[in-house]
C-alpha cells in the first residue's frame, strides 16, 4: 500500500507514520525543510514523492508539511497515481502556535483543489477529523 498522509502541524503525521510503517519504507518530507528556500522545499518534496513511487512502488508511507506541495506538483505534471491511499489529518493532537495554525489552514486550503484530480487518478481519501 502507497500511503501519503497529510495535515497542518502537531496532527500526527510523523507517529501515525511510524506506527503504520513496520518493513514499509517511510519519507518525511519534515527532513527537507532546514537549509532550503521554500521554493527548494516543494521541489525536493515532489523529487522524494518520485523517488519513493520509483524505489518502493509496492509500498511507502509518504508524509510531511510539504506533501500537498507535492502532490500539487505530482497532478500538474504526471499521469500516473502518487499513491493508493491518503489520510488527511485535521486535528491537532497539542496546542499550536498561532503560526502553525495558519500553516494548517494553509495547507488544508491548498489541498481542496487536489482532491478531484486525486479521486480521478484513483487515490482513496480519508478525512481524520477526531
Amino acid at each position: 500500500m502507497r500511503l501519503i498522509i497529510i495535515g497542518g502541524p502537531k496532527t500526527g503525521k510523523t507517529t501515525l507514520a511510524r506506527a503504520a510503517t513496520g518493513d514499509t519504507p517511510a519519507y518525511h518530507t519534515d527532513d527537507l525543510i532546514p537549509g532550503r528556500s521554500w521554493a527548494d522545499q516543494g521541489d525536493a518534496a515532489f523529487m522524494m514523492l518520485c523517488r519513493a513511487n520509483l524505489d518502493d512502488p509496492d509500498g511507502f508511507v509518504y508524509e510531511g508539511v510539504l506533501a500537498v506541495r507535492a502532490l500539487s506538483r505530482w497532478l500538474k505534471s504526471r499521469t500516473d497515481s502518487p499513491c493508493d491511499q491518503l489520510l488527511v489529518l485535521t486535528v491537532p493532537r497539542v496546542s499550536q502556535t498561532p503560526e502553525q495554525q495558519r500553516l494548517g489552514k494553509a495547507i488544508m486550503t491548498q489541498f481542496q483543489p487536489l482532491i478531484p484530480g486525486l479521486r480521478a487518478l484513483g487515490v482513496e481519501i480519508e478525512w481524520d477529523r477526531s
